[in-house]
């Protein structure tokens, strides 16, 4: 079991042990769900592994709708029973990132994730219990760490609707990749990048403005 947000969860092997740096993304996107007066918004949680993120949002955010999706089955099995233990509503979606809720033909007002962002080459560099207890698939990621927000952000404008938000779990030094690759995608977008309680880089949140088709 691990503590987040003040609430119990149940993990294993298949999913990454919840830190403390995640609670504040959660909390970035409470505030942002809570200034932007949506009406029962939507939030789609990508990646969502043991659920924390999604299951925190369904309980602080009553009114949202919420989605998780995940690869991994196993993965998925935690979350629905943590979802369950924690009297949660989230509709858990398999498949890779984004394309679940792409196929789904579903809309969001916010995309939120913690991915895989840890370059291959820093592998020694991580502590032990990491290394040997997280799963890789949820650590490491291919293009120098980059490969999901690419592969999250392509997708997001088939899923936002036309003014959204995104917002991300960094490593500390990829604030300006990750901004880079967000203002790629919408040239119109406002980035903010946020430090973490122990003054790193850790979080990118993003008002994005799809441009219109003509």
């Amino acid at each position: 079991y691990e503590y987040f947000y003040g609430r119990r969860f149940s993990v294993n092997k298949h999913v990454l042990i919840p830190r403390p740096e995640t609670e504040e993304l959660v909390q970035h996107v409470i505030k942002i769900v809570k200034q932007n007066a949506w009406h029962r918004p939507t939030i789609v949680d990508v990646g969502t592994g043991s659920g924390v993120i999604a299951i925190t949002l369904a309980k602080e955010l009553e009114e949202a709708t919420i989605y998780a999706t995940d690869i991994s089955e196993q993965a998925l099995h935690v979350a629905k029973k943590n979802a369950q233990l924690l009297e949660a509503n989230i509709s858990f979606l398999q498949g890779n990132f984004l394309e679940p809720v792409e196929q789904a033909r579903m809309k969001a007002h916010l995309i939120v994730s913690n991915p895989p962002y840890i370059p291959y080459e820093e592998k020694d560099q991580l502590s032990r219990t990491v290394k040997n207890f997280d799963p890789h698939s949820a650590l490491f990621a291919e293009e120098n760490g980059l490969a999901a927000y690419k592969e999250i952000v392509k997708n997001s404008s088939a899923v936002l609707h036309q003014e959204g938000v995104l917002c991300f779990e960094i490593g500390h030094r990829q604030g300006d990749a990750v901004q880079a690759i967000i203002q790629h995608a919408y040239p119109k977008s406002d980035v903010k990048i946020f430090d973490d309680i122990n003054g790193k880089q850790r979080i990118v949140c993003a008002y994005v403005k799809k441009e219109q088709s003509h």
